[in-house]
């Protein structure tokens, strides 16, 4: 189960946990701090920037994830029109269209 909420969707390109807790899936250990990926170095995170971080990249997540939607929408609706042919309707003269006397 884990790995499917860490799997990102095609129709929004984020996992489902992206989008619930807007941060990649952490494990136990990854929680207290950051590890620099350049130097290997290991940095504890304060509190406050937590909830900073936290507001900013779930925001950021849904924003990205409602464009991919939107894109994905119009390719679907451009796939679904392609080859079809604009409707043409008469008109009808209300003139005789008058009941009979």
């Amino acid at each position: 189960m884990f790995t499917y909420r860490i799997t990102p969707h095609t129709t929004t390109g984020f996992s489902p946990y992206q989008l619930l807790f807007g941060r990649f899936a952490k494990i136990a250990v990854e929680t207290n701090f950051k590890v620099n990926p350049l130097s290997g170095e290991i940095v504890l995170q304060k509190p406050e920037s937590y909830a900073e971080e936290l507001e900013n990249s779930l925001k950021f997540g849904y924003y990205q994830s409602y464009k991919n939607k939107m894109a994905r929408n119009e390719a679907n609706l451009f796939s679904h029109n392609r080859g079809r042919s604009v409707p043409q309707y008469k008109t009808v003269n209300v003139d005789r269209m008058k009941p009979a006397a």
